[in-house]
């Protein structure tokens, strides 16, 4: 019963207008009292439950003394819902695709702000969006701390966007975490390592932070750092206080951290790859 009133809600009914329909489709014409003891809804609710769901066409009335209720087959019912319930996001595609059309045209006003420091939480759900927007800015550097799961996705998810940003010579100093000989990864480190804008170091141990730096300008650093990439949100800053913080941290790693080879053994594969 629960499972039902749950989907016939998702379907576009009202937790109280599911209950009643729920008890007209287990029974035939029944009065408002009696449609009132089966759903356990107030009689005073029902009457305008009721004429919703006349409205709908999932009840019909008959007139008589007193007046009776009776539901349509609940499969039509089903049918008739999600119908409807089509007709609508395919009539909200069509208004979502009017709206991006006509903001579009709308000419975008010049900021009266002055370019200001920010911090903003991106939440995990935005983190690929927001990096692949930096990435696409970015002129001249960028700079990450990242573990071995971190580094093998980000290989994947970024992998057009850091090949274009070969063209525009960005540099890239990556900074890992030593995987072990039999990570399949090593063939990913080898193809950065051919390009000439990419230099790669190893940690002896796993970052105790991970974050990217883009230009030198902005920052994002990961709130937890054992989770993938996409997995935990992330502080992005382009306070020049933190970013110069930030910064230093990862230039003194930079000078800790060792530079190793791929195992001589390793299988060649096709790029991209992730485990």
């Amino acid at each position: 019963m629960e499972e039902a009133v749950t989907i016939l809600n998702d379907l576009g009914l009202t937790i109280m207008q599911a209950k009643a329909y729920m008890a007209l489709a287990k029974s035939h014409f029944l009065t408002v009292a009696e449609i009132s003891n089966l759903s356990k809804i107030q009689r005073t609710d029902l009457y305008s439950v009721l004429k919703d769901l006349e409205e709908k066409g999932l009840v019909e009335r008959e007139i008589a003394h007193p007046i009776r209720y009776n539901a349509i087959p609940f499969q039509q019912g089903l049918d008739l819902l999600l119908k409807k319930k089509a007709e609508s996001h395919v009539d909200l595609q069509k208004k979502v695709a009017d709206l991006r059309h006509t903001l579009g045209k709308l000419p975008k006003q010049r900021s009266t702000i002055k370019s200001e420091s920010r911090f903003i939480i991106v939440p995990r759900s935005r983190i690929i969006n927001s990096i692949e927007d930096t990435l696409e800015k970015t002129q001249k550097s960028v700079d990450l701390i990242l573990s071995q799961l971190q580094f093998s996705k980000s290989f994947v998810l970024f992998f057009d966007k850091m090949e274009a940003s070969y063209t525009r010579e960005v540099k890239w100093r990556f900074i890992i975490e030593k995987p072990d000989g039999g990570r399949p990864f090593w063939d990913q480190i080898a193809h950065l390592k051919a390009k000439p804008s990419c230099q790669v170091r190893f940690l002896t141990t796993s970052p105790q932070t991970i974050l990217g730096i883009y230009d030198r300008k902005e920052i994002f650093v990961f709130e937890t750092p054992t989770e993938n990439i996409d997995g935990s949100p992330a502080l992005w800053s382009n306070n020049q206080s933190i970013v110069s913080i930030v910064t230093d941290y990862f230039d003194v790693l930079w000078l800790t951290a060792i530079e190793t080879e791929p195992p001589k053994n390793r299988k060649k594969v096709n790029m991209p790859l992730m485990e």
